[in-house]
């Protein structure tokens, strides 16, 4: 390989993998993994969940780290790492090195569009999370879907907060506040499967039981909390704030039960 294209890379030491650095970095390719759990979403469409979702899980995983793999070994190849330091639009400038300028323009056009696609996406499921925690919960009832099946208000308060965060804050800290959101939810599903198992009626039912438990779980367990703990030295605002986001929703939690014991 040309060593110009700055692919050989200085070798990684134990000392950088256990840095903030890389634990906050962890959490920006934590996106690209987002959505291999979807699967377990459409697990009444199986004929054979124990066989199908298993295949499903590890063989998504597997297919997007092979992809992820070979994406950033493209990049790496054409781009020297040193100008792809603090860039967004990686994309577009390796699209440019192998292309030329006009196609990768084009490329990076394309990728904006792809990336439209996925917020049509978010906004279409967003609203209707909220407003099926208010069918659930009073304190959020206001939010609940009109009686014309709009979720009107959920719409307009996803869009406020979208247009703070978009105006208050950077790419970076935006990133990381949600990637806080989104490991500490994760963990706390996970952590209810010890819970759950816990439980006789899931024993006698014979559901459905991950293999070598409880290893995979607790290493993703450790992992996450992992990258929690240098977030929070390297990134402590956003850090703090996207804690105190699931500390007011678990707020709006018990006080919606106590509003719902009240009542009976």
């Amino acid at each position: 390989m040309n060593r110009a294209t700055g692919w050989f890379l200085a070798p990684i030491t134990l000392q950088e993998l256990g840095s903030a650095a890389f634990a906050v970095a962890l959490i920006y390719v934590s996106y690209s993994y987002s959505g291999w759990n979807a699967a377990a979403y459409i697990t009444e469409e199986f004929k054979n969940p124990a066989k199908s979702l298993p295949r499903a899980l590890v063989g998504g995983t597997l297919l997007v780290t092979i992809l992820y793999t070979m994406l950033q070994f493209v990049f790496l190849k054409h781009v020297p790492a040193e100008e792809l330091m603090g860039q967004l639009n990686v994309g577009t400038l390796a699209a440019e090195k192998m292309l030329g300028q006009d196609i990768g323009r084009v490329f990076g056009l394309l990728i904006s569009l792809l990336l439209v696609s996925g917020i049509s996406a978010m906004v279409w499921v967003g609203p209707r999370v909220t407003s099926s925690i208010a069918r659930e919960h009073a304190l959020w009832r206001y939010f609940a879907t009109g009686s014309d099946g709009i979720p009107k208000r959920a719409l307009w308060l996803q869009f406020a907060i979208s247009a703070v965060l978009i105006i208050t804050g950077t790419f970076e800290q935006i990133m990381i506040y949600c990637g806080i959101l989104l490991t500490v939810s994760t963990m706390l599903v996970v952590s209810g499967v010890f819970i759950l198992r816990r439980k006789e009626a899931y024993r006698l039912a014979g559901g459905y039981k991950s293999p070598f438990f409880p290893l995979f779980q607790l290493v993703f367990l450790i992992g996450s909390l992992w990258m929690i703990v240098f977030a929070f030295v390297n990134n402590t605002q956003e850090t703090l704030i996207g804690l105190t986001n699931l500390a007011v929703g678990l707020g709006t939690y018990f006080a919606s039960e106590k509003m719902r014991i009240s009542k009976t």
